[in-house]
């Protein structure tokens, strides 16, 4: 049987050769960067609109477990946004992919807790958000300040390389 070779380059082998290693600088920060993501995520879903997935969930129950997330999730996410000139500029991207993508969730949940307050039957008390909507407004300024902080990264990879 003949069979017919492309003369064309194969940039998908080539491309998959030239993929650096990740540095264990590198791991240690997307560790941190996921379990300080998933906090975040975590403390803003503990608040958010009734729904069957959260009805066996009262504002008693949910508050103290949003309150170590979001501590949990506002330390580490600062610890990742002065670590993260350390990283390279792959790992930048992919990070600011999902921080982009969990500022929004987390945002838009933080939206509605402060149109709809504690209305909705949720069992949620004014107490609750005095600490909660302050809270979720630095998480998504963190987010946000470590998306641009990402971006940055990357872009200034990519000047050097070319």
């Amino acid at each position: 049987m003949n069979r017919v070779n492309s003369r064309a380059p194969k940039t998908k082998t080539a491309r998959a050769l030239d993929a650096p290693k990740p540095t264990l600088v590198t791991v240690f920060w997307g560790s941190l960067l996921t379990i300080g993501l998933t906090a975040a995520l975590t403390f803003a879903v503990l608040f958010d609109p009734p729904s069957r997935k959260n009805a066996h969930l009262s504002g008693e129950e949910s508050a103290p477990v949003a309150l170590v997330a979001g501590i949990i999730g506002i330390s580490l996410l600062l610890l990742v946004v002065f670590t993260v000139q350390l990283v390279s500029a792959e790992a930048a991207r992919v990070g600011e992919v999902c921080m982009i993508t969990v500022s929004l969730f987390v945002g838009a949940i933080g939206v509605y807790r402060a149109i709809v307050g504690t209305g909705d039957g949720r069992g949620f008390t004014a107490g609750d958000l005095s600490w909660w909507l302050p809270m979720e407004a630095v998480t998504v300024l963190l987010l946000i300040a470590l998306a641009i902080r990402c971006d940055r990264r990357r872009r200034a990879a990519a000047t050097t390389r070319k």
